[in-house]
């Protein structure tokens, strides 16, 4: 180990079995050695996507060789894993990441380890942050990557690259590289490859100051959650107003519910308009209605119109439909008497009128 750069152990030592996510190359490598070397009960899996020939199957080779060596259990998965991403349309790099974290949650279960443990480090920390920043982000995704997530643990993020390679290198222990590491074509290796050494030109110490940010804004991050949980609690009561909504305070009220950025930014323009205007995602329904924001699930309206054994036709709401309320003179416009009585635009949806047939409305089915 270099005397310049001390590495600093994973944090203490995790009572109960640890599953460890283990590629064979030198991160998961050491995590799995230093783990071992702890004296912690771990069993270890390793996921062959077959993306790569004959290159998978060697790290498969690597992983089982050590492991036996070691020994240590280790579970293998085979995925393929281009034609899981063809069925869903999605990345590659998506299929393979949802693939793995799917099987290691299940793994882990039916082994009953406490955790699954991650070899990302201080430099993959850094590479996270850069990423998140190019493609737009707030406070959360400047902090990174989390050291425990749920069941996901991740030992090393105060540990660099550099540190496990000399480390591996003083134990006498080898490793293998996955060759697309080595590529530029993935935004992750472009930043890898150019950014990151370009930042360390600049400044030696810009991987670690980065990660130290993500730290001092991790503290941030937290008030910020405390605080938009209660502006949350304020608007499933109906007391928010216009004015009180920000891009951040959106963000996480409705990215949870599958609405991205360009939604999101326009959501918060809509809510200054006096139009009318609703967004959809995959399964949730926003909508703006007098500078009011409306969250609801997206159901597929299966009404069909049809006509009644005396003959009416009932169906849905039509713009300037207007009728008679009991005890009122004259007729009102449909969508007023709506209003008054306070309906949300998704029970507004929901509304059946009754239409006689001369064409007037008899009854309104809330």
């Amino acid at each position: 180990m270099s005397n310049k750069e001390p590495i600093t152990p994973p944090e203490g030592k995790v009572d109960g079995k640890i599953l460890v996510a283990l590629s064979g190359g030198a991160d998961s490598v050491y995590l799995f050695l230093h783990l071992l070397n702890e004296g912690t009960a771990v069993e270890a899996v390793h996921c062959n996507f077959r993306l790569r020939g004959e290159e998978s199957d060697r790290d498969e080779e690597f992983c089982k060789r050590l492991c036996e060596r070691k020994g240590v259990k280790l579970h293998l998965a085979h995925f393929d894993t281009k034609e899981y991403a063809k069925l869903h349309k999605i990345s590659i790099e998506l299929a393979a990441r949802q693939l793995r974290y799917k099987y290691f949650e299940q793994l882990r279960q039916d082994i009953g380890a406490q955790f699954i443990a991650v070899a990302h480090h201080k430099d993959d920390q850094a590479e996270t942050i850069i990423h998140n920043i190019v493609r737009g982000t707030g406070i959360k995704g400047l902090c990174g990557m989390r050291k425990q997530n749920g069941n996901i643990i991740r030992p090393l993020l105060d540990i660099t690259r550099v540190q496990i390679e000399e480390q591996l290198a003083a134990w006498g222990e080898t490793f293998v590289t996955d060759s697309t590491n080595l590529e530029d074509d993935a935004t992750r290796n472009k930043i890898r490859h150019n950014i990151i050494p370009l930042l360390k030109e600049i400044n030696p110490k810009a991987v670690e100051n980065i990660a130290r940010m993500a730290q001092h804004l991790t503290e941030t991050a937290e008030i910020e959650d405390s605080f938009y949980k209660t502006l949350e609690a304020r608007f499933e009561k109906g007391e928010l107003q216009a004015t009180d909504y920000t891009e951040g305070f959106l963000n996480f009220l409705l990215s949870p519910k599958g609405f991205n950025g360009s939604q999101i930014q326009n959501i918060l323009k809509a809510l200054h308009c006096p139009e009318t205007k609703m967004f959809l995602s995959k399964d949730f329904v926003v909508d703006i209605c007098r500078k009011q924001l409306y969250i609801s699930p997206r159901i597929e309206d299966t009404f069909v119109e049809k006509i009644t054994p005396s003959g009416n036709l009932m169906r849905r709401p039509k713009v300037g439909d207007r009728f008679k309320p009991k005890h009122f003179k004259g007729t009102k416009l449909l969508s007023d008497y709506l209003n008054e009585k306070k309906l949300t635009p998704a029970q507004k949806r929901q509304v059946v009128v009754v239409e006689n047939q001369q064409g007037e409305i008899i009854d309104v089915i809330i």
